[in-house]
């Protein structure tokens, strides 16, 4: 006999008669219903949707898909990404039994955000789908959440008990994920998303968010600084090489979009022009005397052996520049290029190659003033 909470017996048919010398009897036929209700799984159908499974390192990438994008039950529990202050919407599958009967569904949570209910399903006799939409909306600060969610349904006859799903994971980001490569779904690693909301847990403006990321990038625990080096982007999160000032940018770049802010590198270049907007690239000049040079930055300010550098590489993102190493923010390349020069020495001058290396202009407005 099939399983079920209640069984409501009905009696349908009864007969008697007589057996003779042997005395009477009585007979009666029953319909019995099993009242059954099962939660199946529950499915986030207002997530970020694209996240996989890799977790052994920031540079590679997976592409095992979380495909359920929540519970299912006895099988498996996957994490999910979600744009924080906006509300959760599952689908939740559930057989209730037998059909046409009426039932409420509640889902509760220490937190609102998490908590569901709905009172006028009326069962199918299968499984069916139930699209919820929590209390309240999640947190608006970017973040990690786990938490459980206790089921309950309830009718004529049912008395079933709670079911339990998650413990939920929730990586809550600032707004979709935008990878470099416009929605490439290997990249879009749980490693890298743990990271990415981990690190700026808490923020709650796109500024906020930025500062965090920054902040822990800068760290030097975090990546290597290397001038030679060619560790750029998610790989300097492992440790294994260093990067320059742009691959140090680079790799906030990605965290950044991972959290759905929209970032993108930029090189901060000295300028015959300086001003907001005119120093993005690197400029170039025919001396009548030398030939072909370029603006380069030194940062040793023309004292001792020059520290030529062709930008500053940044990460522009929530309306600023931010470079790594050294550790600078800017509302502006500009700005950026002025604390530069006033912060940290920087001055502008124009340099030839000579037998492959960087060689100072000896005449006359060789140095380039920082406005």
């Amino acid at each position: 006999m099939e399983k079920g909470s209640i069984f409501a017996v009905k009696t349908v048919d009864q007969k008697s008669g007589s057996w003779g010398k042997y005395g009477s009897f009585s007979n009666s036929a029953y319909v019995v219903t099993i009242i059954k209700a099962e939660i199946k799984s529950v499915k986030f159908t207002s997530d970020n949707v694209y996240l996989n499974d890799y977790m052994q390192d920031y540079s590679g990438c997976g592409y095992t898909r979380y495909y359920q994008r929540g519970w299912v039950n006895g099988v498996t529990n996957e994490p999910v990404t979600h744009i924080g202050d906006s509300y959760v919407q599952l689908n939740v599958v559930v057989c209730v039994k037998p059909a046409g009967m009426p039932f409420s569904i509640s889902g509760t949570c220490s937190k609102n955000y998490l908590t569901f209910s709905k009172n006028d399903p009326v069962s199918t006799g299968e499984d069916q789908v139930i699209p919820l939409v929590s209390n309240a909306p999640l947190p608006p600060a970017v973040g990690v959440l786990s938490e459980s969610v206790s089921w309950q349904i309830s009718g004529s006859n049912l008395n079933e008990p709670p079911v339990i799903s998650g413990p939920h994971k929730i990586y809550v980001t600032w707004d979709l994920p935008l990878d470099a490569n416009q929605w490439d779904v290997s990249k879009m690693t749980e490693k890298r998303a743990n990271y990415a909301c981990s690190v700026a847990a808490g923020a709650t403006t796109e500024e906020s968010v930025a500062d965090k990321i920054w902040d822990n990038v800068a760290l030097p625990e975090t990546t290597i600084w290397d001038f030679y080096g060619t560790t750029g982007g998610w790989a300097m999160l492992d440790r294994q090489g260093g990067g320059a000032c742009i691959q140090q940018a680079r790799c906030m770049v990605d965290v950044a979009n991972m959290v759905g802010l929209r970032a993108e590198e930029q090189t901060v270049c000295a300028s015959t022009n300086a001003s907001p907007g005119n120093c993005l690239q690197q400029q170039e000049r025919q001396c009548l005397t030398h030939g072909y040079e370029q603006l380069f930055l030194d940062f040793h300010g023309g004292f001792g052996d020059p520290d030529y550098n062709r930008f500053e590489g940044c990460c522009q993102v929530a309306g600023h520049f931010y470079a790594i190493t050294p550790k600078k923010k800017a509302i502006n390349d500009y700005d950026m290029l002025k604390k530069l020069h006033d912060e940290l020495g920087a001055i502008q001058v124009w340099v030839r190659r000579v037998n492959g290396t960087l060689t100072l202009c000896d005449q006359p407005g060789f140095v380039v003033d920082v406005p």
